[in-house]
């Protein structure tokens, strides 16, 4: 998530910025200075945190800031403080320049679609469709529950065995919560596999039953059995690809 390839990136040629990610990426942008924070993981993990609850949460700023206040005895608070106003200068730099990213986008989007400012376009929207359902995050998740009418016009596609995107904020539990949101809603279960083996079928199917949180689905193909899974530990994606 967060790399040295960062501090050569134009987009992030701002000099705060510049120094933060060198602390939290050990890596000097000038070679004479000294990274201050020793423990890269801890700031990682308060930067990516804090942007899923700026972001994916709709927490408003102002009250997330207050919640950090609140407690400056927290060993974590001055990271969390110095990366909250990071994000927060970001923001506003767009802003700035009438520029959104993706995610400020929905934001967007799902605060006009609040406030009624786009009901007006609602009316002729008869069906929603919604792929890969299970990859939604809160905020595409609530604007969903928006653009549904009250005849629950809506039909979603996904299988939460198959979330990839938590990392960007998806919660997988969106789709297994569709019956409890939309009742009465039609499931229709595809567990015919095309693609792969019995062999492989049969080893996916075990490691997926670990998962306490899941659908019930029992994958089938009409292959032959194939060849056995071989299990290899590789050093890295690089190793992976080759």
């Amino acid at each position: 998530m967060i790399n040295a390839g960062l501090l050569k990136d134009d987009r992030f040629q701002n000099e705060a910025l510049q120094e933060y990610l060198a602390e939290i990426t050990g890596i000097q942008s000038n070679q004479e200075k000294i990274p201050k924070v020793s423990n890269i993981s801890i700031m990682a993990d308060i930067l990516l945190k804090i942007k899923d609850v700026i972001y994916y949460n709709r927490v408003d700023i102002g009250e997330l800031e207050g919640e950090i206040d609140k407690d400056k005895n927290d060993p974590l608070f001055l990271g969390r403080k110095k990366t909250l106003n990071i994000i927060t200068e970001y923001i506003n730099a767009l802003k700035d320049r009438n520029i959104y990213d993706f995610t400020m986008l929905e934001n967007e989007f799902f605060s006009r679609l609040k406030s009624g400012k786009l009901d007006i376009f609602l009316k002729d929207m008869k069906i929603i469709l919604v792929d890969e359902y299970q990859d939604t995050n809160l905020v595409q998740y609530n604007i969903v529950r928006l653009l549904v009418n009250e005849d629950r016009n809506i039909c979603v596609v996904g299988d939460d065995w198959q979330s990839i995107y938590s990392w960007r904020g998806a919660d997988f539990t969106n789709i297994l919560n569709f019956e409890r949101d939309f009742p009465g809603a039609t499931v229709i279960k595809l567990e015919q596999n095309y693609r792969s083996t019995k062999n492989i079928l049969e080893a996916s199917q075990k490691i997926i039953n670990q998962n306490k949180t899941r659908t019930e689905k029992t994958l089938f193909t009409e292959p032959d059995q194939g060849e056995p899974v071989d299990i290899e530990s590789l050093r890295d994606e690089t190793a992976e690809a080759n």
